[in-house]
């Protein structure tokens, strides 16, 4: 064996890895002294916080001081191992060095035989060299061979041989010369070891080896004079030790102790100083122990035995045989010699520390408390974000999965488009606005499914007769609504097949979320039944998915059925919606758009902007703050320049006429205006600011405008502009086609006047060659950027007047299926033809007679407009919001055959007429109309006429005539009643109203007359009176509602019933006034008995001597007519009266506008708790109107001084200036509490009885 081989020169690298620990070290000391400084300096601002603060706070200063003192320890015990670190660190470098000077020999043979056998490898030995104890398995007899050996293989095998002893030695030689290599010092030579430290460069780097400088003879000379090795044993070190001593609780120290831990490895060393020592010292510390001695032989057998090392925790029970001295146990197990060796102030503070270690907590036991909810709230909200974060993961990592898939369907279904819709192919339409769901919450729930129904049209997709139109519906699948569908497609195709390609697919948990605005995709993805339905049609068929705005459900969606979604997915729809982003991508392909500012999303940039572009654009009137997701309509405000909001706006258009183009051009012409406009809008703005329905306040606009960011536009106001809609078809990219154009739409906005938005198919404003190449540049680069699927590009347009050329502004961009593609595709199914872009026209399918063509042709039928067979052109419009406050008291049947009364019918045979339809089943109050014929000014012509008869019809028509499903407001009913009955109908229900709310009502007279708290007027009434107290005046009351209420509710059914006879639907004032007249009627007539109600309920103030004492209503109606004359019966009714009129003008009309609203939203259905709901809201509003009024005439009928009692104007205002103003709503709670529920008993009972009555006299 080559003893002198090369790899023998090796570097000190164990001391280099201790001065890179140390190092490290050196770094985490450097970071703990400013931790310990700031902290330092934080606990004593709370010191001195704490001395000046309140009680109150002065507590969470404790705990924070408290929380600084525990993290400043800790920094120091840190700090503290980092020094024992240090000391550790230089003890393990030298005895590390030392122990491997020690000889091998407790080594077994068969790990110097791995020894052997590696630094044979290791140094290359030729075969030659070998000793003869390597050698192979044939030379061993075969029944000494292991059993597992591959005796095939012939693998190497060491056997026994007589020169094992001759190679354990020569091992140990190489192990001993390696040793003494290691332990010698950096840069230093020692003659004696034969061994040279030799430094060079390599690579421009500086490295130290050791290489033999000796020859063979000398070093073997060497080692013969070496002493004899010593083996190392533990047993023999440990009975040098005779005991470790703990003196004071704190460990003496022991260098032959921790030099046994050294060489038995670090393992015992750090169980010894960071595990049992510290445990043994902070046990006999507590117990005052002086001190105590261990057996070194009996602890180190212990720290072996440690298996757990990170949880073990020591008890005075395992430290008992571990004592050198037995007689020292009574310090573990008894107190006696503590006692002994201390005073009685220790041993109280020791007993403390040892028996009452909660002592402290429980002295700060109300802190203690108020920490532990903290910190268990804050527990519980960990656990709850813990739990949404994981199923966020989950869903998320689904999502990813759906994403990647959904992308390659949608790969696949770009470049197999055209094949499949020359086959067989199910259409699935999911008209989902997959908007944020902020977005979402601002629409109302109800209608925020009609507006996603409106582009309904989509099931005009069946015309194309390879295809089945599947159509998810966003609303309720009512009778009348799938009737009235179905008659639409029948009107335009009777043909049979066509009604049978075409599903309708409810959502079947829509009722579970009516409440929520969630768009169709998410509620579909929790309808289960709708999905089977779906799995069933799609079953073994070609499909792919139209969407409208696309969400994370319409991809899992489509990853679950394993169907391309018609579109791009979510994250790159997410980019084409973003306002700004395509603004940017305008302002790169150099087109024109009007003035903007991008990507705002804080007040002062948004003011900051619009003041720039306000100065530099002068002419613009009007400013458009959309948000960068939404809908351009809904999701928008709008600034508009008057004398409020910029008063120095002419001023300013004058300076920029007189300055012409030098305006844009100096920046200093404009600085003086800019600065003035920059400090005017930060006051003006929320003010000013028009913001859309759908928000409420520019707060929660502003709080969506920081979340999504807006993009700040002008709204250009040109003479005669014209908005132009172009829809097309994008498709993708790989295929290399163009994108092709589907129709042109002209688009008037009417929103301002008549809140709706007209399309006018195609558009006929100018040349369409003109805007072609603006659209088709847009067009491509979108493709380019990975666009598929349907697009619309809304163009602005209008005639330079300068320079005589057409401007074409891009507005808005609509990357999904648009309005604007809903009603291109029911043309083109009306009128059985396609959009020929050459001459942007939409050609019908039908035959023209050659005769009538050439006389169409001559010079004088030139202007005249062609009949429906003289062209194959057709011009259509289209009334997106058609309101009328009587659809909704039509069932379909009737309103169909209204329709076609006012010529609203379409005619297939001539590919031209009308339709109407509703854009859900339930409100139904709006709808839409399209019309088609062979020119736009005979379309126009035809809306005019139809709806104006249709106007006219439906206020015409009579009561009589609404079927069954009308909708009452205040009382529904099928059919009439007699007059006489509702008079009846009327007095029973006041009297079983009365009969309920009767406590409340005496309880606040006697508040208003006696002035003192409702709590103390029912405890007085109790105690005076029982039960029987609250029930005092029952019989006038019955009497007061016998005659008041039947003849106001009477009054009021019968002139409601005549009005919506010959008026229809009535209105809020309407209905107010109604009850107003019916109130006054009732109270006139119950005056008497109300009169005697309160002077029954006003006797308790009276002395004995005074009371009137009436026994009951009848009683008490004849005293008065006998002392006071007829006319005494009616004294105060001018001040009931004018209550009545407040009361009942209040409570019916309120009541039935609050049904009216809440049948409105949906949420509140006709029964209990729509009366109930309804009675409350009324009962408020009486309350606040009518106690005014109730106070005064409770004063002038409880009236009692001989002269003239004051009138109700009088009356109030001397309430006002002895009581103040509040005291005129004195005895608000009871009245309330009584107005609200007598109202909800009153219409229950009416509409009970009324059932009653349809039920056994209906046929009389």
């Amino acid at each position: 064996m080559n003893r002198h081989h090369k790899l023998l020169q090796t570097e000190e690298l164990y001391s280099e890895s201790i001065d890179m620990i140390k190092s490290a070290i050196r770094g985490i000391q450097g970071q703990i002294k400013p931790l310990q400084k700031f902290i330092g300096d934080r606990k004593r601002d709370i010191t001195r916080l704490g001395r000046v603060e309140k009680a109150d706070d002065s507590n969470s200063l404790e705990s924070t001081r408290l929380f600084y003192e525990y993290i400043l320890e800790e920094l120091i015990n840190i700090e503290r191992t980092c020094e024992e670190c240090f000391v550790r660190l230089n003890i393990n470098l030298l005895t590390a060095t030392k122990d491997r000077m020690q000889p091998p020999f407790y080594l077994s043979p068969e790990e110097m035989r791995k020894a052997y056998r590696t630094c044979c490898d290791a140094f290359d030995e030729a075969e030659q060299d070998q000793v003869s104890c390597r050698c192979f398995w044939e030379n061993k007899l075969e029944w000494d061979l292991d059993d597992t050996q591959d005796i095939l293989a012939k693998p190497r095998v060491i056997g026994r041989t007589e020169f094992d002893e001759h190679d354990l030695n020569f091992i140990q030689e190489i192990i001993y010369l390696r040793s003494r290599m290691f332990s010698l010092p950096r840069k230093r030579t020692d003659v004696k070891s034969g061994h040279d430290i030799l430094h060079d460069t390599v690579n421009g780097k500086h490295r130290a080896s050791i290489r033999l400088s000796l020859k063979t003879t000398d070093f073997l000379q060497l080692l013969k004079q070496r002493e004899a090795p010593h083996v190392f044993s533990h047993s023999d070190e440990l009975l040098k030790l005779k005991s470790l001593k703990f003196v004071d609780g704190k460990f003496k120290t022991n260098d032959t102790w921790i030099k046994i831990l050294d060489v038995h490895g670090n393992l015992n060393e750090s169980r010894w100083h960071l595990l049992l020592c510290p445990q043994i010292e902070k046990i006999l510390t507590r117990r005052a122990v002086p001190i105590l001695r261990l057996n070194p032989r009996a602890i180190f057998n212990f720290l072996s035995r440690i298996t757990n090392f990170a949880s073990f925790t020591l008890s005075r029970a395992d430290i008992i045989p571990l004592l050198k001295d037995k007689n020292d146990t009574i310090w573990l197990t008894s107190w006696k010699f503590q006692f002994k060796m201390i005073d009685g102030k220790h041993i109280a503070a020791t007993v403390i520390q040892a028996f009452w270690r909660g002592y402290w907590l429980r002295k700060k036991k109300w802190h203690s408390n108020r920490l532990y909810i903290a910190a268990s709230l804050m527990w519980f909200f960990w656990l709850s974000v813990k739990a949404r974060k994981e199923m966020h993961r989950r869903y998320l990592k689904k999502m990813l999965v759906s994403l990647q898939a959904t992308r390659e369907l949608a790969l696949k279904l770009s470049n197999e488009y055209d094949s499949i819709i020359e086959q067989p192919h199910v259409i699935l339409h999911l008209p989902s606005i997959g908007l944020y769901p902020e977005l979402r919450r601002v629409f109302n729930p109800k209608m925020f499914a009609i507006y996603q129904n409106i582009t309904i049209f989509r099931i005009c997709s069946v015309r194309n007769p390879k295809a089945e139109v599947v159509y998810i519906l966003p609303v309720k699948p009512t009778q009348d609504l799938l009737l009235m569908y179905s008659d639409f497609i029948e009107s335009i195709s009777p043909d049979e097949d066509v009604a049978k390609r075409i599903t309708f697919i409810a959502l079947s948990q829509a009722d579970t979320f009516n409440k929520l605005s969630l768009n169709v995709s998410r509620i579909l993805h929790c309808s289960q039944e709708s999905l089977t339905e779906i799995e069933k049609k799609i079953a073994g068929k070609s499909a792919y998915f139209v969407p409208y705005i696309v969400d994370e459900c319409d991809m899992k969606l489509a990853g679950s059925f394993n169907i391309p979604l018609l579109s791009i997915d979510m994250e790159m729809q997410q980019k084409f919606l973003n306002a700004s982003n395509i603004s940017e991508m305008i302002d790169n392909l150099g087109l024109l758009q009007p003035p903007h500012e991008k990507n705002i999303t804080d007040y002062e940039t948004l003011c900051m902007s619009l003041s720039e572009l306000l100065v530099l654009h002068t002419e613009i009137s009007m400013w458009l703050i959309k948000l960068n997701y939404g809908t351009a309509r809904k999701h928008s405000a709008i600034f508009l320049i008057n004398h409020i909001s910029m008063p120095f706006m002419p001023m300013l258009r004058r300076e920029r006429e007189k300055h012409g183009d030098y305006w844009m051009e100096q920046p200093s012409l404009r600085e003086e205006f800019l600065q003035k406009v920059k400090d005017h809008l930060p006051k003006v703005i929320p003010n000013v600011i028009r913001l859309s329905k759908m928000y409420n306040t520019w707060e929660m606009f502003y709080a969506h405008m920081q979340k999504f960011g807006c993009l700040l536009q002008a709204i250009p106001a040109e003479k005669n502009p014209k908005t132009i809609m172009v829809s097309l078809f994008v498709p993708g990219k790989a295929t290399k086609k163009k994108p092709r154009w589907l129709g042109t739409v002209d688009k008037i906005n009417l929103e301002a006047a008549y809140s709706t938005t007209i399309y006018m198919l195609p558009q006929t404003s100018l040349d369409i060659a003109k805007i072609q190449p603006t659209v088709n540049k847009f067009a491509r680069k979108i493709q380019d950027a990975g666009f598929f699927g349907y697009l619309s590009i809304e163009c602005y347009c209008y005639l330079h007047e300068q320079e005589e050329k057409l401007v074409v502004l891009l507005l808005n961009i609509y990357p999904y299926y648009s309005y604007a593609q809903s009603y291109i595709d029911w043309m083109k199914f009306a009128i059985g033809g396609d959009y020929d872009v050459e001459s942007d026209h939409f050609i019908a399918d039908i035959s023209i007679d050659p005769h009538l063509e050439r006389r169409r042709s001559s010079f004088l039928f030139m202007e005249r407009t062609p009949d429906w067979n003289e062209t194959v052109k057709r011009y259509a419009v289209t009334i997106t919001q058609l309101h009328h406050s009587k659809f909704p008291t039509y069932r379909w049947p009737d309103l169909k055959n209204l329709f076609e009364e006012c010529d609203i019918a379409y005619d297939r045979k001539k590919r031209q007429g009308s339709n109407i339809i509703l854009h859900d089943g339930e409100i139904r109050n709006f709808g839409k109309m399209v019309a088609v014929s062979s020119a736009m000014i005979t379309t126009l012509k035809m809306i005019r006429d139809n709806l104006t008869k249709l106007h006219e019809t439906l206020l015409k028509r009579s009561r009589c005539d609404i079927r069954l499903g009308s909708m009452l407001f205040l009382i529904k009913q099928d059919r009439r009643l007699p007059p006489y009955v509702n008079f009846i109908i009327g007095g029973i229900s006041g009297c079983v109203a009365v009969t309920v709310s009767h406590p409340m009502d005496s309880t606040k007279v006697r508040m208003q007359i006696l002035k003192i708290p409702l709590k103390a007027t029912i405890y007085n009434t109790f105690k005076e009176y029982g039960i029987r107290g609250f029930y005092v005046g029952w019989t006038a009351g019955i009497i007061r509602q016998l005659t008041y209420s039947t003849a106001r509710l009477g009054i009021y059914n019968t002139l409601y019933d005549l009005g919506t006879t010959y008026f229809g639907r009535l209105n809020y004032p309407t209905m107010v006034c109604i009850g107003m007249c019916s109130g006054i009627c009732g109270a006139f007539v119950g005056t008497p008995a109300d009169l005697v109600l309160v002077r029954m309920i006003s006797d308790i103030r009276l002395p004995p001597e005074k009371r009137r004492n009436y026994r009951n209503v009848f009683h008490g109606l004849m005293d008065i007519g006998r002392t006071e004359g007829i006319r005494g019966l009616w004294r105060g009714a001018l001040p009931t009266m004018t209550r009545a009129a407040i009361v009942n003008g209040a409570q019916l009309g309120t009541y039935s506008r609050a049904k009216m609203m809440w049948k409105d939203t949906g949420l509140l259905e006709e029964g209990v708790l729509l009366s109930f709901c309804s009675a409350m809201i009324s009962g408020f509003v009486v309350t606040v109107t009518s106690l005014p009024v109730d106070v005064a005439k409770t004063r002038i009928q409880s009236w009692t001084l001989p002269s003239k009692p004051p009138g109700i104007i009088t009356a109030i205002i001397t309430v006002i200036k002895t009581e103040g103003i509040p005291s005129l709503w004195r005895g608000f709670l009871p009245t309330y509490i009584r107005a609200a529920p007598h109202a909800v008993v009153t219409m229950v009972c009416v509409d009970k009885l009324r059932q009653l009555y349809f039920k056994f006299f209906s046929s009389a």
